[in-house]
């Protein structure tokens, strides 16, 4: 087999697209000519399930191959989450970036506005429907009715060609690990929830969402949403913003903005992963692996504000990266371990 050039698949209601005389269609060609203007290379993108060529091309991308260079763009309407056969190629293709340890090879366009995605108690029963929502969405419900050859059509189409050609990128990167970032030899040691009284109610989800938050403690959550969560308080800390501690029933706290939840801090105790994998403890060298090698590296003191994207801090005792992207940053301890991990909004 040969080289596997980057490509992508479109997702689709093929009533959607015929319904909008073929403007699925014409985004699906736009969208193509937007990359290969970006990168000078061609990117195909497959988009009829019937044709031949989408069937060979999906078994040699998702079931035979390891590329890191495909992507699903699912068109998400209330028709789509209705189709047996979109469901299906989106269950599949989550599989393979699962063994990518990627998150970012799904790239939906929020095409007609879905119940299903704006309301939390409907989506929570549909596992497809929370992925969706918690991954980037091109939105261009305002845009469906207008000329491709608008002005704001051409901008929307070109920054979804920009995070294909991101993702790209990401995947060519190949920055090596210090040596001295690396931990040779550490000492095993208890895990840490076995030290703490933190004591979750064993039901509900057990992996914290990327960019989302854990059950009902999640980016946006009013002041009152949590506190009916979790109840009040163990300490409250009022300056420019307000930080609600649960550090020792819990292991977490929430860092308030405008009454609106901005940060939700994961602290040594918590016993859960992250959806990728992660978790208190896990070494850095397998959070680069999952989450993408830092650009560059950078000393640091804590007084510094560390907020650059995919930048490895080095500080005299910890370090930390933030993967803006993808709602997640990470604080590591001396042994280069996760000693803190924090759920963000995810730049969009």
């Amino acid at each position: 087999m040969g080289k596997v050039v980057p490509a992508a698949f479109m997702s689709y209601a093929h009533f959607d697209d015929e319904h909008g005389e073929g403007r699925i269609t014409m985004l699906c060609k736009r969208l193509s000519g937007e990359v290969k203007a970006q990168t000078g290379d061609e990117f195909p993108i497959f988009q009829d399930q019937k044709d031949l060529q989408w069937g060979e091309s999906w078994n040699e991308r998702i079931k035979l191959t390891m590329s890191e260079v495909t992507f699903l763009i699912p068109v998400v309407t209330p028709t789509y989450f209705k189709r047996p056969e979109c469901r299906r190629e989106l269950t599949e293709f989550m599989e393979y970036e699962k063994r990518l340890n990627r998150n970012d090879l799904v790239l939906p366009i929020y095409w007609i506005e879905c119940e299903l995605l704006e309301k939390q108690d409907l989506r929570k029963g549909d596992p497809l429907a929370v992925l969706v929502a918690s991954r980037h969405r091109a939105d261009l419900r305002d845009l469906r009715f207008e000329a491709f050859n608008s002005p704001e059509v051409g901008k929307r189409v070109a920054r979804m060609a920009r995070h294909i050609v991101d993702a790209l990128r990401r995947t060519a990167r190949t920055v090596p690990l210090p040596d001295d970032m690396i931990c040779k030899e550490v000492p095993q040691a208890s895990p840490v929830f076995e030290k703490t009284s933190v004591k979750w109610p064993p039901i509900g989800d057990t992996t914290v969402i990327e960019g989302v938050g854990f059950r009902k403690v999640v980016i946006g959550a009013s002041v009152e949403e949590v506190i009916e969560q979790l109840g009040p308080p163990e300490q409250r800390i009022d300056s420019q913003m307000v930080w609600f501690t649960y550090y020792a029933k819990y292991g977490l706290d929430v860092l308030f903005v405008g009454g609106i939840a901005r940060e939700i801090r994961f602290d040594p105790g918590f016993p859960f992963p992250l959806a990728r994998g992660p978790s208190i403890g896990t070494p850095l060298e397998d959070v680069l692996r999952v989450y993408g090698k830092p650009v560059r590296y950078e000393k640091a003191n804590r007084n510094s504000e560390l907020l650059a994207d995919q930048i490895l801090y080095r500080l005299p005792s910890a370090s930390k990266i933030i993967y803006q992207s993808q709602g997640v940053a990470f604080w590591f301890d001396k042994q280069h371990k996760v000693s803190q991990f924090v759920i963000i909004p995810p730049n969009k």
